[in-house]
């Protein structure tokens, strides 16, 4: 049991440490509950009345919505080790070019999925594509696309996960469709895998 002092009222606050285990059964996570604290009851200026006309002590409560945000992000952050599922992902998707040649389909790629309310980004520096895909699978991005000439004369992109399968070739219809089914499956596990 940890106690924290609010100076202003001179009071203690009892904070409760549960020890959990999470989803992937790492049992390194504490949670941290504020309870509420019945301010000093000898002090008489601590009280109320009531509307029965009675003399109360009133109980304060406090919450820190920030550091329990900030907790949480850190938990998830923690939990993910930064793969966050497509649904997560502060961007799901990176569009990558050869050449410069297809820097303008990229681009109406990336308009058409944000359209769509995808979270995407074109990278059309004049870089290897493997550097890349290697620059972007280190950034975690779950879905990249790569367009070559043969993808533009077909109207497909060339799909990768980040884990660096490569799910052939497809067109954006079918890779819109297969981004919504990981979107719904909200982190969640396959069972058909």
């Amino acid at each position: 049991m940890k106690y924290l002092i609010t100076v202003s009222l001179l009071t203690l606050i009892a904070c409760s440490n549960i020890h959990a285990i999470d989803t992937a059964h790492h049992e390194k996570h504490d949670y941290h509950i504020l309870m509420s604290s019945l301010l000093n009851v000898n002090e008489d200026k601590y009280t109320y009345i009531d509307e029965k006309g009675e003399r109360k002590t009133p109980v304060m409560l406090h919450r820190a919505i920030l550091g329990s945000f900030e907790r949480f992000i850190g938990m998830l952050i923690e939990h993910y080790a930064g793969n966050f599922p497509a649904w997560l992902a502060p961007q799901q998707v990176c569009l990558l070019n050869i050449t410069d040649n297809q820097a303008e389909y990229c681009l109406e790629m990336e308009e058409s999925l944000k359209k769509l309310g995808f979270r995407v980004a074109a990278d059309l520096r004049n870089e290897k594509i493997g550097f890349k895909i290697r620059e972007h699978t280190l950034q975690k991005v779950p879905y990249l696309l790569v367009a070559g000439d043969k993808e533009v004369e077909s109207r497909t992109v060339s799909v990768r996960s980040r884990s660096g399968d490569d799910l052939g070739s497809m067109s954006l219809e079918a890779f819109v469709t297969l981004l919504q089914k990981d979107i719904a499956r909200a982190g969640r596990i396959d069972a058909e895998k």
